[in-house]
């Protein structure tokens, strides 16, 4: 038998689907891609639909099969996962966080700040705020991301933090053009391959609601500048509210915080009735207090939901395993959302 026919076995398919092998798998399919990619190359085609729709399920498989990527329980994800195929891109919505969820830790071997820490880097800022501003943010953070404290306990400081940040930001006589600025001359980025996914999910007509505990004003930005603010994209965050001179005076709205976006779902009830017809959901997030998004909302059972674990791996572990279904450690790619929006659009 040749590789590329023991690849297409059935055999193949029920070793990889039972967990076995996987070294010499992983192998044989590195060896497939390159010669198909050869193939391509010289002649202009990659192959029929089966194939790619083959090759896209590989790829997803094997990668949750990573050493860095934790499922509670795998055949309740791929099973999840068949369905949110089978359904297609019709039936399909998506919920993301922003801050260290759609961002990364760390872009081409730079840090990248938050919409908070963005606000800092503000030209008119004095330095006053900022050694203020760092440090509400270090006594409040070690708190939110603190394993020993349950969500009830982290709550009221979570109030504190944000009433504190917005006071010290209004005082220093912040302006529209000042977000503009930041980001020009930031390190904030998307995950890399976002682009090229934002795009997919435009051309496939699947809504992404941004839900952000950070600010709307700076989210919007980064689109338009650095993306494209497409249609099918909705943002639920903090908005800043500007006086007719521009000058920012104060913020929309309750605060958002990561611990309180259930509250927030619910009263935008609008947008999610508008897409109850989309009863598949992938969320994603970066903390506990994400998965409080789809509470009580009539998708919650046909939610896949995946976290990125980016602090205190070690004992942040099984408590982000009860929540997720996915959980993705130390990560900066956005591979995993590319192959399922590849496997989902594949299917219509």
């Amino acid at each position: 038998m040749t590789v590329m026919s023991f690849l297409s076995s059935r055999a193949f398919r029920v070793a990889l689907l039972a967990g076995v092998g996987l070294t010499v798998t992983g192998l044989l399919y590195k060896y497939y891609t390159r010669k198909c990619s050869a193939v391509q190359d010289i002649t202009g085609s990659a192959g029929d639909a089966g194939d790619q729709n083959w090759s896209a399920k590989l790829k997803l498989k094997m990668l949750l099969r990573r050493e860095n990527v934790y499922c509670s329980d795998i055949d309740y994800v791929e099973e999840m996962i068949d369905n949110h195929i089978q359904g297609g891109p019709d039936k399909l919505q998506i919920i993301a966080d922003f801050d260290a969820t759609m961002t990364p830790m760390t872009y081409r071997g730079k840090s990248v700040p938050s919409c908070h820490e963005l606000i800092e880097t503000f030209p008119r800022l004095p330095d006053w705020y900022r050694e203020k501003a760092a440090k509400i943010k270090d006594y409040y953070m070690a708190i939110e991301f603190d394993p020993h404290l349950t969500k009830e306990e982290k709550l009221p400081f979570m109030v504190e933090w944000w009433s504190k940040a917005r006071e010290l930001l209004i005082s220093c006589s912040v302006v529209r053009s000042d977000i503009e600025a930041a980001i020009k001359s930031s390190n904030l980025y998307l995950r890399e391959g976002s682009s090229k996914l934002l795009g997919k999910l435009y051309e496939s007509d699947i809504p992404l609601l941004v839900f952000s505990a950070g600010i709307g004003d700076v989210i919007e930005q980064l689109f338009r500048q650095r993306y494209k603010l497409y249609d099918n994209i909705h943002i639920i965050s903090n908005w800043m509210e500007f006086n007719h001179e521009g000058m920012l005076v104060g913020f929309k709205g309750e605060t958002i915080h990561v611990f309180n976006k259930n509250t927030h779902a619910l009263s935008n009830a609008s947008y999610f009735d508008s897409l109850r017809h989309r009863h598949n959901v992938i969320l994603l997030g970066d903390s506990l207090g994400d998965l409080d998004i789809i509470e009580g909302l009539s998708t919650e059972d046909r939610t896949l939901k995946i976290g990125y674990l980016n602090h205190h791996v070690e004992a942040n572990l099984p408590k982000y395993k009860d929540g997720y279904d996915i959980v993705l450690a130390e990560e900066d790619s956005i591979e995993l959302l590319q192959l399922l929006i590849e496997n989902i659009s594949n299917s219509s």
